[in-house]
């Protein structure tokens, strides 16, 4: 979504970058603050998005504000749809996230107004998530000095993150069974042909 938005305005790479870091920064320290077994991270990702593609169209603090009204109090995802048996939202869930993100930017942009104090407001979103309306205030702790993307994993396969590390080693196996099955020769192969 974030590249979208740097493309749409026709960013450098720079500005490129510092959208995206936005975005990782807004989506891991909000996940982190509310960490609701209620929401879906797709939630979290709206922030994000919107964030990072408010950046990339330059807007100024007061269209932020909005921007982020508008990301959040439309787009709380339930977690049920990451539970039990999984649908094919599942995988749309981040996907539409992100896209309504960059449409809460566009309409900030375009001037949309959006409620004040969404975030640690009665009835806002850390009320919301966690039953404490200021839970939110320690998401922009160290912000500009401390990045908490540098503490995260990322995943290298499209698996939960408890399944990293077995199908890093089982796709290793593969590859020197792979290997080794090229290497010996075919007995049953050279056999045919003598």
């Amino acid at each position: 979504p974030v590249l979208a938005a740097c493309e749409h305005t026709g960013a450098s790479g720079r500005a490129f970058i510092e959208s995206v870091l936005v975005a990782y920064e807004a989506y891991v320290r909000t996940f982190e603050a509310a960490r609701s077994r209620r929401f879906d991270a797709g939630t979290y990702v709206t922030l994000g998005a919107a964030l990072g593609a408010a950046k990339a169209y330059g807007l100024q603090r007061e269209a932020i504000a909005h921007c982020i009204a508008l990301a959040v109090v439309p787009n709380s995802a339930l977690r049920v749809g990451r539970s039990g048996e999984l649908s094919m939202w599942k995988t749309a869930a981040a996907g539409h996230a992100g896209a309504a993100g960059v449409s809460a930017a566009l309409l900030a942009r375009a001037g949309c107004r959006g409620p004040r104090d969404v975030l640690t407001a009665e009835n806002g979103y850390f009320d919301a998530y966690t039953g404490i309306a200021a839970a939110g205030r320690e998401t922009v702790d160290g912000l500009g000095d401390h990045y908490v993307m540098r503490e995260v994993a990322y995943k290298r396969y499209p698996a939960g993150g408890q399944n990293q590390a077995p199908l890093y080693a089982l796709l290793e196996l593969m590859k020197q069974e792979h290997e080794a099955i090229h290497l010996r020769p075919n007995y049953d192969r050279l056999s045919a042909l003598l």
